[in-house]
Parts: structure tokens; C-alpha cells; sequence
């Protein structure tokens, strides 16, 4: 009875945050937590999951690049440093207009002494970043396939990459190497990680102040597939694959243990391919034990796997402290359904 109360609670508050933001003239988020993992001495890292619904596309990038300067600000103010990790596909070049958008907004108005000022306000903030990639296609980093490349490209060149004026310094933003064996590629950016991310909440592992992703319309995230041995790798931090079922089929990327050490972490889904993933992902997570025929009873494609954990969906087994998803009402779509 308990899970039945549960289920119809969230699917009374997901189409009340759809109604209010489809009524919403000002292009603004909604946002609800539907869940609490555990209790937490500290609101700020509290376990939840977090559902930011964005009128648009535009709308939904641009919550994202304030929403990362904000967790910047904290993590610099609290900690003198930002540790990040981005995935691929379409999230650089989404964060990389919300990111710069929020920081031109601030400066619009402002003089030119103001704006330089502004500028060197800017090149101080971004000198605390330290970049990494949640995962990585194991090509050169001049590759067009490259998230490295994809990053710099849409983003740090922008803010001068490291060779401009102001912008992450280039030796703060960490790519694997390319030019050792797979598996050794991923042992050593295991160590980078090591070496410049300090343990937190989980102890001996590295936690990221953010960790940003993506997911595919399978309900991937990073390279972590669906079925995928990958996915019960619980030793090693940053692991090889050399079977993608996406080309290319070589790539490097971070495991559980590691995303879930995050002291946050967001996704960022727009568009309607990402619908019925991104309802079964909701549903995993507020149902909290639900059994594997009450599962399949409601949402017939999900399976769960032994570790009572859904195994057809790695996107929703991402527990870090925070996890936030920023989504555009076309991805939303079905969430009231």
C-alpha cells in the first residue's frame, strides 16, 4: 500500500510541475524534489533527486550555466577549488551556451572599467577549475569524436582556453592519454583523478563537486551501456570498454563508485527521444526497494538486476548526494501520462 501511496504521489506532482510549467510566461524552471534517500545532517547535501522542467531547450541551457557557476561559487567559497567532470555527446555545447550566456548577462550593462574588472573577476574564478571527463572515446584528442576536443571547442576556447586573457588553465584540464594501451590509459587517468580530486562523503574516493550528464534515449550515461559488464565493475574508478555498442567502440570512463563519491551530480536531457527513458528513470527512483514484479507490472521494459538495482537503465542508478535532472518540456512530455 505504501508503494501504491508513493507512486500516485509522484504522479500527482509531476503533472502538477508540467501543468505550472507549460503555464509559465516567464520561461522559468520548476523544480520539485521527489525523493529523499536517507536523512542528512546538511540540507546542502542532503540525498535527493531534484527535477528542474525548462519551457525550452534555450531555457533549459541556460539554468544549467547558472546552475554551474552556483555550485563553482560554493565549492570555491567552501573549498578554494571546482572540481568537474563533463560527458559527451550533446552536453558540452548545451552547457557551453548556458555557461557563456549567464556570464555575458552579467557584464551586458556594465562599463568598459566595469567590464574589465569583470574580466579579471572572471579569469579568478575560472583559474579554481579543474576539468575533467566522466568518460572519453579512446581516439586522439584532435579527433572529431574527441569530448575533449568537443569541450574545448564549444567552450573553453571561448573563455580563452587557457591561452586568452582568462579561462580554466590548460594544465587544469585533464584529458586521457591517447597514446597508451586502452587499459593503461584508463589506470592512468584513474591516478590523475587520485592525484588532483580529494575524497569526501564516500572515504578513499574522489568526490567531484559536480559531475554533468548526459543520457541517451536507452537510458545510457557516460559510456555506462545498458547490460554492459561495465556496469558491475566496482573496484576500479575509471575503466576501459572495448565493446561499446555505440562507435566508436574503444573509450574510457568513470564507474559507479566514482559518480556516485559526487558531492552532486546533473543531467541534462532536452528533447522528445528522451521521454519514456527518462519516465522509467523516475519511476525507478521513487519507488526505493520496489520489488522486480512491481517494476515490471508498471513499467514492463525495466528489469532489475540481482543487487536489486535496475540494470536496463544505468542512468537511474546514479546516487550521488544531489542528483539534479534539467530537462525541456519536450522531454517531458510523458511525465503526466
Amino acid at each position: 500500500l505504501q508503494r501504491l501511496i508513493r507512486l500516485v504521489a509522484l504522479a500527482v506532482s509531476l503533472a502538477a510541475i508540467i501543468l505550472a510549467a507549460s503555464n509559465n510566461n516567464n520561461n522559468t524552471t520548476t523544480k520539485l524534489t521527489i525523493m529523499s534517500k536517507k536523512k542528512s545532517s546538511s540540507a546542502a547535501e542532503s540525498d535527493s533527486l531534484i527535477l528542474h522542467i525548462a519551457s525550452t531547450k534555450t531555457d533549459m541551457a541556460l539554468q544549467v550555466g547558472q546552475f554551474v557557476r552556483d555550485r563553482a561559487k560554493l565549492a570555491i567559497h567552501e573549498r578554494g577549488r571546482f572540481t568537474i567532470a563533463f560527458s559527451g555527446g550533446s552536453l558540452p555545447a548545451i552547457v557551453a551556451h548556458g555557461l557563456l550566456a549567464s556570464a555575458a548577462a552579467q557584464a551586458e550593462d556594465d562599463s568598459k572599467a566595469e567590464q574589465e574588472a569583470a574580466q579579471k573577476r572572471e579569469a579568478q574564478f575560472y583559474s579554481k577549475w579543474h576539468v575533467f571527463f566522466a568518460d572519453e572515446r579512446y581516439v586522439p584528442l584532435d579527433d572529431k569524436d574527441s569530448n575533449y576536443k568537443a569541450c574545448v571547442d564549444v567552450l573553453f576556447s571561448k573563455l580563452g582556453g587557457g591561452s586568452g586573457k582568462y579561462g580554466v588553465p590548460a594544465d587544469q584540464i585533464y584529458a586521457i592519454d591517447p597514446t597508451l594501451e586502452l587499459p593503461e590509459a584508463a589506470r592512468a587517468y584513474e591516478q590523475l583523478v587520485r592525484k588532483h580530486v580529494k575524497p569526501a562523503r564516500v572515504a578513499g574516493v574522489p568526490a567531484f563537486d559536480l559531475v554533468l550528464l548526459g543520457m541517451g534515449p536507452d537510458g545510457h550515461t557516460c559510456s555506462l551501456f545498458p547490460g554492459h559488464k561495465i556496469l558491475r565493475e566496482m573496484h576500479s574508478l575509471v575503466a576501459p570498454i572495448d565493446d561499446s555498442p555505440k562507435p566508436p567502440s574503444k573509450r574510457v570512463t568513470m564507474t559507479y563508485p566514482l559518480l556516485d563519491a559526487a558531492r552532486c551530480a546533473a543531467f541534462v536531457a532536452a528533447g522528445a527521444a528522451k521521454q519514456s527513458a527518462l519516465v522509467s528513470v523516475l519511476a525507478s527512483a521513487s519507488n526505493d526497494g520496489m520489488s522486480s514484479a512491481a517494476a515490471n507490472q508498471r513499467h514492463g521494459h525495466i528489469r532489475m538486476g540481482s543487487n536489486g538495482k535496475d540494470d536496463r537503465l544505468p542512468a537511474a542508478r546514479i546516487s550521488s548526494s544531489q542528483v539534479h535532472w534539467f530537462i525541456d518540456e519536450a522531454a517531458a512530455a510523458k511525465l503526466h501520462q
